[in-house]
């Protein structure tokens, strides 16, 4: 009789989806959005799982789920693996710079050197990676619970809410042009991301299917609460009227701002901690499903396009739609194609 494989732990499911980038993100969304930015995604990541879970859910009732070797599949997670190469290796030349004034291109080249060390180390002793998780899942949680707090204890409610309302009205609502642009952009990467996770679902989810949909309702929710944290620091970031070269340095001036040097030097290295696990953590998991030296390829050229990106000064936000564009689309696609070979079938 096959033993049957220990479901995985939601500390372990979370820490594959929760990355330093979401913090900017939603920054940025905020920035653009309002204060309700935070909300509106929360709400759009919610329905794109609702949306995507008949599509999983012939994944999730298989207990030993088929891996899709094909090479649309390889494709689709080399772009996802590349967009978050990219989106890190920029935020840590912005933390780097910021926090101790190393040259953005310097910055995202030692994170590389340090990155490529880390992998060869851990590529020895690949049990150390689920500890690595968990210390990941341990920084941003604890980032999520202080850096709010910590910045309003600095500012105080009431005065951030008096600096909205007379100086930043406009943020206080989602009347902006483009937010449904923006909640449709939004729902189309995550649907498409959760059909390509159907695989590491169905490890979480276990053998019984009603048991394991109630779990990913728990974990959904409580990444959600990450967001709704995160997304409160940047409305006291919009009230400091901070002057900054470019939007995706606007938390990190706030929290140099409110902060001593030995704490906001504390802060970024905590962030940076986190930027480094992230890039090691994606790095081994998209391995196992690429195989061949493929993430390191990856890698260096995501250290180009990086320095490309800084040099046009996109945004996060920017690189991460349009990355996410494209993995919707030729997720749509298959699925439209296979449902016409379906169609075709029955008649």
């Amino acid at each position: 009789m096959m033993k049957s494989i220990k479901p995985l732990s939601v500390t372990y499911l979370i820490s594959n989806w929760l990355s330093i980038s979401m913090i900017f993100l939603i920054s940025e969304a905020v920035i653009q959005y309002g204060v309700f930015a935070g909300f509106v995604i929360v709400c759009t990541f919610l329905l794109a799982f609702c949306a995507a879970l008949p599509f999983l859910r012939p994944i999730l009732s298989n207990s030993a789920p088929v891996k899709n070797r094909s090479w649309l599949n390889w494709l689709l997670l080399a772009v996802w693996l590349l967009e978050i190469f990219i989106l890190h290796l920029l935020i840590s030349g912005v933390l780097l710079h910021t926090f101790f004034n190393m040259h953005n291109t310097v910055s995202v080249f030692f994170t590389v050197a340090v990155i490529l060390l880390i992998i060869t180390f851990l590529s020895k002793w690949r049990m150390v990676i689920f500890a690595v998780k968990n210390i990941k899942f341990i920084l941003i949680s604890s980032l999520a619970i202080f850096l709010p707090t910590y910045i309003y204890l600095q500012k105080g409610l009431e005065s951030v809410y008096h600096d909205l309302l007379h100086y930043h009205p406009t943020i206080l609502h989602n009347e902006q042009k483009g937010i449904w642009m923006f909640i449709t952009i939004a729902f189309l990467i995550f649907f498409s991301k959760f059909l390509l996770q159907g695989e590491l679902l169905a490890k979480y989810t276990g053998p019984v299917l009603h048991k394991g949909i109630r779990k990913l309702f728990v974990a959904v929710f409580i990444f959600s609460t990450f967001i709704m944290a995160f997304s409160t620091m940047t409305v006291v970031a919009i009230t400091q009227n901070l002057e900054v070269s470019h939007v995706n340095e606007l938390l990190v001036f706030l929290i140099k701002k409110l902060s001593t040097p030995s704490i906001s030097h504390l802060i970024g290295i905590v962030l940076y901690l986190s930027t480094l696990l992230t890039l090691v953590i994606s790095f081994f998991q998209f391995e196992d499903r690429l195989n061949l030296r493929i993430p390191q390829v990856l890698m260096i050229i995501a250290a180009i396009l990086a320095m490309i990106i800084d040099h046009f000064q996109l945004t996060l936000l920017t690189i991460y739609s349009f990355a996410g564009i494209f993995i919707s689309g030729m997720v749509l696609i298959f699925l439209f194609h296979k449902m016409s070979i379906n169609i075709k079938n029955l008649k």
